[in-house]
């Protein structure tokens, strides 16, 4: 069997809510060193701000629910 050796990857893909990226290292051992997944809720979360500034409080519930949040998926 070979032995593991050190790289790095990056995935893209598409999601139903927007793009979902995930960062894998290995550092020559049988585990991985690092693995990172970022879910498109946790990058929608970033504009979520600008989307709500200057509108009224009566559509803050629409305005989060047009990006269709999964609060799951940013538990991370």
């Amino acid at each position: 069997m070979p032995s593991p050796f050190e790289s790095e990857f990056v995935g893209r893909s598409e999601a139903p809510r927007g793009e979902v990226v995930y960062y894998m290292r290995s550092d020559k051992s049988n585990g991985p060193a690092r693995v990172k997944i970022r879910t498109p809720t946790f990058a929608n979360h970033r504009v979520l701000v600008e989307m709500l500034r200057g509108n009224k409080v009566t559509d803050v519930q629409k305005i989060i629910e047009s990006i269709d949040p999964c609060l799951s998926c940013t538990d991370r």
